[in-house]
């Protein structure tokens, strides 16, 4: 997630990480009753994120969506991508959202993926963020959630454009917006699980 014209994340406000707490825990509980969480494939040695850049494909059965939040000074909108084992892009969403708080911004684009993994219909679900501080607040095993800083192209892509698109907005990946199908081509190039 990137503010337009900043290039640090503030540290959280203790209401911004209460509200974030929240959000994210308000859809993590009933994915979890569902049984939809899959653990994460050799994230064991990942704690930090830092030495993991390139997008990696979940286990056979599980589907990761990777989740990313856009600010202005005026609004804000979140991207969820969808991708299967072989790195297929299932489907992609965008929409704008009414929090213009960054960490607030990202909770909500992980609240919003495990809908969006309810609605759809995932048995087993990964979902990987930027945001740091939001995943460490997660209330689930650490290997069903993940943080890695650069892992997140597609969905960044994703979030940046939705500013131009009409939204809400959802596709398959024969429909990508330009941006996105790069940045979604130049993680192809993933190890295999």
């Amino acid at each position: 997630m990137k503010r337009a014209g900043m290039k640090k994340h503030k540290p959280m406000t203790q209401v911004a990480m209460a509200r974030s707490k929240e959000c994210i825990k308000t859809a993590y509980v009933p994915v979890t009753n569902a049984n939809t969480v899959a653990p994460m494939a050799d994230m064991s040695d990942n704690s930090n994120g830092a030495n993991k850049s390139q997008w990696e494909a979940p286990i056979d059965s599980a589907i990761k969506i990777n989740v990313d939040a856009a600010l202005t000074p005026e609004a804000a909108c979140i991207a969820a991508v969808a991708r299967n084992h072989s790195g297929n892009i299932i489907r992609v969403w965008a929409k704008k959202i009414n929090f213009l708080d960054p960490a607030i911004a990202e909770a909500a684009a992980i609240n919003w993926a495990l809908n969006l993994a309810i609605e759809e219909g995932f048995e087993r679900v990964i979902v990987e963020s930027d945001a740091k501080n939001c995943i460490d607040e997660l209330s689930c095993p650490p290997e069903a959630s993940s943080w890695r800083r650069n892992a997140n192209q597609t969905a960044h892509a994703l979030a940046k454009v939705a500013f131009t698109l009409c939204l809400p907005f959802s596709c398959n990946q024969d429909r990508l917006p330009p941006s996105v199908k790069e940045a979604w081509l130049r993680d192809l190039a993933f190890p295999l699980s």
